[in-house]
């Protein structure tokens, strides 16, 4: 068993790692809101600020696309999910996401290649 010292030592709340879960805890309670908009602000500083390419990412990437789809902005849903393919390979989720804006805009033949 650790001491408190011990464990009080090793916590830092400051640390890089708790900043990026506070801002992707918080911009998922304003998802599960329905406060789109104001979740759309905290997933984009979460992307801006994000060291790594992780799961978390890309749940980010594609949360911000469903704020901006929510909102009406097809356009904009687009260019968040495309912008994590210079994350790295391009996640399914995220191609599917691609593919069902080409659905709503009524270009079927760019989402059947992407979904």
């Amino acid at each position: 068993m650790h001491k408190p010292d011990t464990l009080q030592a090793n916590h830092k709340p400051d640390s890089q790692e708790s900043q990026m879960s506070n801002l992707m805890n918080y911009a998922n309670f304003l998802y599960n809101q329905k406060n789109y908009e104001n979740a759309a602000v905290f997933y984009e500083k979460f992307l801006l600020e994000a060291k790594t390419i992780n799961e978390e990412t890309y749940e980010a990437y594609g949360r911000l696309s469903d704020c901006y789809v929510a909102a009406g902005d097809v356009n904009k849903a687009l260019l968040a999910a495309f912008q994590s393919f210079a994350s790295g390979v391009p996640h399914p989720v995220i191609c599917y996401k691609i593919g069902t804006s080409f659905m709503e805009k009524g270009q079927v033949n760019l989402a059947i290649f992407l979904v």
